[in-house]
C-alpha cells in the first residue's frame, strides 16, 4: 500500500486529537512514557502546526515528523534553520524508506521558507550522515566533586552580586546574556519567549528526583552579567552526611568574573557534594581553571547535527577567519541543487559562492560542509578521515583554517 505524508490537522478534527497520535507514536518508537496533559503544556506550544505532518499507510499513522522555524549562529552572522524534529517511525515499517520520505518533505518545507540549512539532535548518531547531515557541535557532561572544584586565578570582582529570581519569569534577565554569547558563537539557536516558557516548564514527574528548576543571577550596578539555572538532587547514603548533586541546566555569562562567580556558587552549595553540567561548550573556561582537572569527568558527545539545503547562501551566511579562494567540486546525491562546482571566495567581511567551470581544488561531499559551516570540526580533519580529496596543494590547509571560529560552535538546547 502507498505511503503518504500529509500535513498534520489534514485528518483530524482538531489540533488535540492531532497531538494525540503524535504522542501515541512518540510512545511506541522511543519507549518513553508520555502524559495527556502535556498535550496543553509548553512543551507542545512550540509546534508549529503547518510544519508538522505525519506518514499515512491506508489509514493508519506509520510516521511523524516536524519542522521548527529556528535561526542559527554562525561566525559573524546567522542563518534561517528548518529545525528537524518530532522524527518517528512506527516499528512496525522500518526500513521501508518512511524516514527518507519525511525527510525529503522535511527539507523541501525548509527551503520553500528560504531556509539554507536543516539542523537537528539525533537520537540515534548513525543515522543522518547518509541523509547529508554533518556534525556540526559539540557538548560536554561535566561533573566536577565539590572536594576538587577549586579554580586557578579565575577573575573575582567584588562588584558583583547574586540574587535568585523567579525561573517562571526569567526570561527578562536570560535573554540579554543568552543573546550576547549567541554573538559571540556559532551554533547557538534564537531564544524566544515560548522557547524559554518550554524550558522552564518543570512539573515533578520530569524532575528524576530533584528539586524544582532555580535561576540565580550574576548582577553589579549596570545591570545583569550572568545566570545559572539549575535543580538539587538531595543523597544521604549514610543517613548522616548530605552528598547531594547540583544539576545544571544553563550557564552562561557576559564576562569571566560572571563566569567565575557562577561556577563558585554552585560548588559551594551546602549538603551538595557534586555539580554536574548537562551539555557545557567544549572550551568553556571552567575547564581551563580547575585546578584538580584529572578529578572530574568529561564526557564528550554528539549534539546538532546540520545539513546545508542551498549551498551558496549558507556558505554566505558567515564571515572566515581568514582570506580564500578556492572552488569546490560538491557532491550531494539529494539536492542537484547543491551537486557540482562552486567557487567560494571569502574572507572577514563575508562570502560568495557561485558556480564555476574551473577545475576543483578539493572535492567533498556535502555533509563535510555542513559539519564544518559553524567553525566546529575541521576541513582537515576530514581530509585525514579521507572524506575529501585535494586537488590543489596546500588548497585544504588554507579553506580548513578559513572555516574555524575562535570559539567552538555550540547548541545549548535540544529542539
Amino acid at each position: 500500500m502507498a505511503i503518504e505524508i500529509r500535513d498534520m490537522l489534514q485528518d483530524f478534527g482538531d489540533r488535540k486529537a492531532a497531538l494525540e497520535a503524535a504522542q501515541e507514536l512518540d510512545e511506541t518508537a522511543f519507549g518513553e512514557p508520555v502524559e495527556q496533559d502535556d498535550i496543553e503544556s509548553p512543551i507542545y506550544g512550540v509546534v508549529e502546526d503547518d510544519r508538522t505532518f505525519f506518514a499515512w499507510e491506508g489509514d493508519e499513522v506509520i510516521g511523524l515528523c516536524a519542522n521548527f522555524t529556528l535561526n542559527t549562529s554562525t561566525p559573524g552572522g546567522e542563518l534561517p534553520t528548518a529545525g528537524v524534529t518530532l522524527i518517528a517511525v512506527r516499528p512496525t515499517h522500518r526500513r521501508r524508506g518512511v524516514l527518507r520520505r519525511m525527510l525529503g518533505v522535511l527539507h523541501a518545507d525548509g527551503i520553500a521558507r528560504n531556509e539554507p540549512i536543516a539542523a537537528l539532535w539525533a537520537a540515534d548518531a548513525a543515522i543522518y550522515g547518509r541523509f547529508g547531515y554533518g556534525l556540526a557541535t559539540q557538548g560536554m557532561k561535566l561533573t566536577v566533586p565539590h572536594t576538587h572544584s577549586t579554580l586557578v586565578d579565575a577573575p573575582h570582582d567584588p562588584s558583583l552580586r547574586l540574587r535568585m529570581v523567579d525561573t517562571s519569569s526569567d526570561f527578562e534577565y536570560v535573554k540579554p546574556v543568552y543573546d550576547h554569547v549567541r554573538g559571540t558563537r556559532g551554533g547557538m539557536l534564537e531564544l524566544t519567549e515560548a522557547w524559554n516558557t518550554r524550558h522552564v516548564f518543570d512539573p515533578p514527574r520530569y524532575r528524576e528526583g530533584a528539586t524544582r528548576a532555580m535561576t540565580v543571577i550574576a548582577e553589579d550596578d549596570n545591570g545583569v552579567r550572568g545566570l545559572v539555572r539549575y535543580s538539587l538532587k538531595a543523597a544521604w547514603p549514610t543517613g548522616r552526611y548530605g552528598e547531594g548533586e547540583v544539576k545544571v541546566q544553563r550557564l552562561l555569562s557576559r564576562d569571566a568574573a560572571a563566569h567565575a562567580a557562577l561556577w563558585r556558587y554552585c560548588f559551594s552549595l551546602d549538603l551538595m557534594t557534586t555539580t554536574r553540567h548537562w551539555n557545557l561548550p567544549v572550551d568553556d573556561p571552567v575547564l581551563t581553571w580547575l585546578e584538580h582537572s584529572r578529578q572530574s569527568v568529561r564526557e564528550v558527545g554528539d549534539t546538532m547535527w546540520v545539513r546545508i539545503l542551498d549551498l551558496p547562501s549558507a556558505l554566505a551566511g558567515r564571515t572566515y577567519a581568514r582570506d580564500v579562494d578556492v572552488v569546490l567540486e560538491v557532491a550531494d546525491r539529494d539536492f542537484e541543487a547543491n551537486a557540482g562546482t562552486w567557487r567560494l571566495s571569502a574572507g572577514s567581511e563575508g562570502a560568495t559562492c557561485e558556480r564555476t567551470s574551473t577545475s576543483p581544488d578539493i572535492s567533498l561531499d556535502i555533509r563535510s560542509l555542513g559539519a564544518v559551516l559553524l567553525g566546529g570540526p575541521t576541513l582537515q580533519a576530514h581530509g585525514d578521515a579521507s572524506w575529501l580529496t585535494e586537488h590543489t596543494q596546500g588548497s585544504l590547509a588554507a579553506v580548513s583554517a578559513a572555516f574555524e571560529a575562535p570559539r567552538a560552535p555550540h547548541c545549548p538546547f535540544v529542539f
